[in-house]
């Protein structure tokens, strides 16, 4: 389903993020109280990462999938620890049986960047590769199943100087190793194709 007025629905959704972020004392070094509890790799989400269309849990609109414009949602995140050297974002496919299938690589984003709004990509931002090889946001799910996406933000201690076209599996798999040590927000989603 397209939905009108594409410019007024980015700026309410910017809005809203950032006024969500506020609520939640993102911005001022405040701590979160609820960091949505997800464990990723034996690890627990410390940084606040959200988005005012897709809560944790919540459904992903068909506007920000391949039944609309396929454009990412905007979303923002609360301020990053003090030595991340640059911030890396992976959307993600999920399965029961466990396996998961990058659908979108973001390296790159400076540690001052705080938002990411549709169809914007800040300063700096280079696309990943995703697993069928393309640099592009992608949400697409099989007709007739529903699917489920973790969106997770890296925060990372040091810089890997990414490329366009980088393998978004494989910086996945490299920072989300304890030995890395980069703390991370992140967010469930679902979507349910007809």
């Amino acid at each position: 389903m397209r939905t009108g007025g594409g410019k007024l629905s980015r700026t309410i959704g910017a809005t809203a993020l950032l006024a969500l972020l506020a609520l939640a004392g993102c911005g001022s070094g405040a701590k979160p109280a609820n960091k949505g509890g997800i464990t990723f790799n034996g690890k627990t989400a410390t940084l606040q990462f959200l988005s005012p269309v897709a809560g944790n849990g919540g459904v992903l609109p068909a506007a920000n999938t391949c039944d609309g414009t396929n454009t990412w949602p905007a979303m923002g995140w609360s301020t990053v620890p003090p030595e991340t050297a640059e911030l890396v974002l992976f959307v993600v496919a999920f399965s029961p049986s466990g396996s998961l299938s990058v659908q979108w690589a973001l390296g790159g984003l400076r540690p001052e960047t705080h938002l990411i709004e549709p169809r914007k990509l800040p300063a700096g931002a280079v696309l990943g590769r995703n697993n069928i090889g393309r640099t592009r946001y992608s949400i697409c799910p099989t007709r007739g199943t529903t699917a489920s996406y973790l969106f997770i933000l890296y925060a990372l201690p040091r810089p890997l100087n990414l490329h366009r076209g980088f393998s978004g599996q494989e910086v996945l798999g490299k920072v989300s190793e304890a030995s890395f040590n980069a703390p991370f927000g992140a967010f469930i989603t679902t979507y349910k194709r007809a």
